[in-house]
C-alpha cells in the first residue's frame, strides 16, 4: 500500500484524537466498530449547543428568557418570553435542529 495507512488506522487515530475511544482500544478492531461514534451526553451537548445557537440567531426572540436542556434529544424549553408567537417561533426553531426527536414546549407567555 503506497500511503502506509489504512481507512482503518486513520478512524483509529480520529476517534482517538477526537476522544471518542480511549487509547487502549484505539488498536483493537473489534472494540472500534463496537464503541458508538458519540455518547447520548455529548450528542444531547452537541444538540444542545445547536439549538441555543439557533435560537440567539432568531431575532425575534432576541428579548426572549429561554433555557434549553436536552435529554436522548428530546428538547425541552422552559423560561419567559413575551407572546404566543415568540413561544411557537422558538419551538418550530429547536424543532428543526438535526438530531432532535420531539420538543417539550414549557415556555411561558402572557395571557392575551
Amino acid at each position: 500500500m503506497k500511503h502506509g495507512f489504512t481507512a482503518a488506522s486513520l478512524i483509529a487515530i480520529s476517534a482517538f484524537t477526537f476522544g471518542v475511544i480511549p487509547p487502549a482500544m484505539a488498536g483493537d478492531a473489534a472494540a472500534r466498530t463496537a464503541a458508538p461514534a458519540m455518547s447520548t451526553s455529548a450528542a444531547d451537548a452537541a444538540i444542545k449547543g445547536k439549538v441555543e445557537a439557533s435560537l440567539a440567531e432568531t431575532t425575534s426572540l432576541q428579548d426572549a428568557q429561554i433555557q434549553v436542556e436536552v435529554s436522548d434529544g428530546v428538547i425541552l424549553l422552559s423560561g419567559q418570553v413575551n407572546s404566543a408567537a415568540q413561544r411557537d417561533a422558538a419551538a418550530q426553531r429547536a424543532a428543526g435542529v438535526e438530531g432532535v426527536k420531539r420538543v417539550i414546549n414549557e415556555l411561558a407567555a402572557p395571557k392575551s
